[in-house]
């Protein structure tokens, strides 16, 4: 009987030292959130459609101006790639990696990934696509046709300088979407708010970057993380002021 209890006894510190390890390995985090904005005439698409229209590059919220389809990441302070993370992945949405070619148009736009995740892409439309890539990494690079209810799935390596992947659809030259891809899990891409979210960075001094590809724009800043606290910004973008 003393066994048992004793035995019991360990169990029960075991798990307090368990829970108590997970208390610390989670204030040891920081993280950053905040909100990009566009401010100006929205540019449009050079390309036309069968109809001849020229389609908005970006999607912008009519109420809050917040931007959608901008890839937020971090790297070291002075610029260098954040040291390779494998091991550890972000906490995103299985729905987040599938592209779909639906209404003659990329969905999502812009897509961002961990290295060695799987996309998939699909095509919803009542008409045939293809998917044409452009990439430095030739690894990246394929042109698949997708036709009614097709289906291709591939695996991204990175890009130089975190460089983001283009697409585009040879039948249908207007559509155009973007794909990026990290060897670290400290990303995010703002929603139809205009809002991002980035958690679990380890605390540090970082370049946080931001780049919309369509329109060309990257700036970046520098960010400070401490650990259980978050870094908030509001981020404006006002057309013709593209940081490079």
């Amino acid at each position: 009987m003393k066994l048992l209890f004793r035995r019991m006894d360990f169990l029960v510190l075991f798990a307090l030292f368990s829970v108590l390890a997970g208390i610390e390995e989670s204030v040891k985090a920081g993280s950053i959130e905040g909100t990009v904005t566009f401010i100006g005439e929205i540019p449009k698409s050079t390309a036309t459609d069968d109809a001849g229209r020229r389609h908005d590059l970006l999607e912008v919220d009519s109420k809050t101006q917040g931007l959608r389809y901008v890839a937020v990441y971090v790297t070291q302070a002075d610029g260098s790639a954040v040291p390779s993370q494998p091991g550890v992945r972000g906490a995103r949405p299985p729905e987040k990696l599938l592209m779909n070619q639906v209404d003659y148009a990329f969905t999502p736009r812009v897509l961002a990934v961990q290295e060695g995740e799987a996309i998939t892409f699909t095509n919803s439309d009542p008409a045939n696509h293809n998917v044409r890539t452009t990439a430095s990494n030739k690894t990246n690079e394929f042109n698949v046709f997708t036709g009614v209810d097709g289906k291709y799935e591939h695996k991204f390596r990175i890009e130089p300088r975190y460089h983001p992947v283009r697409l585009g659809c040879d039948i249908h030259p207007w559509m155009r979407a973007w794909i990026f891809v990290f060897d670290h899990p400290w990303f995010a891409v703002t929603d139809e708010t205009g809002r991002f979210s980035i958690s679990d960075v380890t605390p540090g001094e970082f370049r946080l970057h931001v780049v919309q590809p369509d329109i060309a724009h990257r700036e970046q800043r520098t960010v400070r993380v401490v650990a259980n606290e978050t870094v908030k910004l509001e981020i404006a973008i006002r057309r013709g002021a593209t940081k490079h």
